[in-house]
């Protein structure tokens, strides 16, 4: 299954260490017996500026505010080019997945380093 997170597209960049916070969503899967085999995040997005980007922090968790990191990049993860980079980045989060009976889940996004742009983010279920 694939739920949307919705995305940013604006023409105000979201500053290095702003916080892109998408509308959470509601989890209804109304089969019973349910076994939840993989759960992710897949976020994509682009960093405008001319500057190494060295952080991103992924936050997912149930209820409607962000409070768990599920992908805490912390090395370099791209080299100024003098260009815009497409940044893309997975984060599993299997072990969040605690109801699937209507329950509300929320993610926020925090790059460090460049201006970005251009999100979005999908929650992708295996059960």
């Amino acid at each position: 299954m694939e739920w949307n997170f919705g995305s940013y597209y604006s023409v105000a960049d979201i500053a290095s260490n702003g916080q892109w916070n998408p509308p959470y969503i509601t989890i209804n899967l109304p089969e019973t017996g349910i076994t939840i085999r993989n759960a992710y995040l897949e976020f994509e997005g682009l960093a405008v500026s001319k500057v190494n980007m060295s952080n991103m922090n992924i936050y997912f968790n149930a209820g409607t505010v962000p409070g768990t990191i599920v992908d805490n990049i912390t090395a370099q993860y791209t080299y100024r080019t003098g260009e815009s980079i497409v940044v893309c980045a997975k984060a599993n989060v299997t072990s969040q997945i605690t109801s699937w009976t209507n329950q509300n889940y929320c993610s926020r996004v925090i790059i460090t380093g460049p201006t970005s742009n251009m999100h979005s983010l999908k929650l992708y279920i295996t059960y």
